[in-house]
């Protein structure tokens, strides 16, 4: 009765076990990223930017193991938002401001090494004092399977 008779029918039917919907199967991923919004802090631009490179390696290594490459590549920042006060939460981001810049490949790449200096060099493109750095995402966009 709270649910209806068709919406009941249907719950109970699944709940022991039946089901007749077609199965879809899954489509491929449209993007691939690792976004890292706690415990960033820095205190030189060197230690950021080796930061960036590393999770643009880690996106770099999710694409391998897609057995995909990339036409497009975004970073996106979390800057400490103006007169924004301590986080609540330990090492936390707090009040932020979000900022991205993106860039394409001339040719789709799955390559550690062009990833990483093309998310470094968007990362440089946004000059985010080094001290407000709150967040870093790497995202790998517009697949190609191999």
């Amino acid at each position: 009765e709270l649910l209806g008779a068709a919406k009941g029918a249907a719950l109970w039917e699944t709940l022991h076990g039946r089901d007749d919907r077609a199965l879809r199967p899954l489509e491929p991923l449209q993007s691939v990223g690792t976004v890292v919004g706690w415990g960033v802090r820095f205190s030189d631009e060197a230690r950021a930017e080796a930061f960036v490179g590393e999770v643009a390696r880690e996106v770099a290594r999710r694409l391998q193991s897609l057995g995909a490459a990339a036409r497009a590549i975004t970073v996106h920042i979390r800057r400490r938002a103006p007169g924004a006060q301590q986080p609540r939460k330990f090492l936390g981001h707090g009040v932020v401001t979000n900022a991205g810049r993106s860039a394409q490949f001339g040719v789709p790449t799955a390559d550690t090494a062009r990833v990483e200096s093309a998310a470094v060099r968007l990362y440089r493109a946004l000059r985010c004092p080094v001290l407000e750095l709150r967040g870093v995402g790497v995202v790998a966009a517009q697949l190609v399977y191999n």
